[in-house]
């Protein structure tokens, strides 16, 4: 019985971290997500494949929309490549170019949306194997 549980929540938490990564834009894309947070910090994990450009959220905080937050960020792909914008509002925050076999790293500020998302763009060429790691720290 006590096994069920632990398995039924960890299937949860995995339908809730997919859903917590929406996006919308003219490619394909396979995206999952996972995060953990302590007070004003977290760490979200992305990972999937994608082709052509998507625009995506990933929630950070859905009790501070609006919150501004610093953001680390390191990028890797397998397979293919990919240009992921970190966006404040509209403007670039910053821009990483992955390529596989590299790491990308990038820092910046950014204002989460009225939902507490973090907002970027996403242009991938065949990408398989992304993921993005996102280190952040609320003010």
């Amino acid at each position: 019985m006590k096994r069920r549980s632990v398995l039924l929540m960890a299937v949860a938490v995995l339908v809730v971290a997919m859903l917590a990564c929406s996006s919308s834009g003219g490619g394909t894309y396979s995206f999952s997500t996972s995060s953990s947070s302590s007070g004003n910090a977290g760490h979200i994990e992305i990972a999937g494949d994608a082709d052509g450009s998507v625009s995506s959220q990933t929630e950070v905080d859905e009790d501070f929309p609006d919150a501004t937050v610093d953001i680390e960020v390191t990028a890797g792909v397998l397979e293919g490549s990919y240009k992921v914008d970190f966006l404040d509002g509209s403007d670039v925050v910053f821009s990483l170019d992955v390529k596989p076999g590299e790491l990308a790293k990038g820092s910046g500020t950014v204002t989460l949306n009225d939902e507490g998302e973090i907002e970027y763009n996403l242009d991938a060429s065949d990408a398989k194997g992304i993921k993005i790691v996102i280190d952040y720290e609320r003010r």
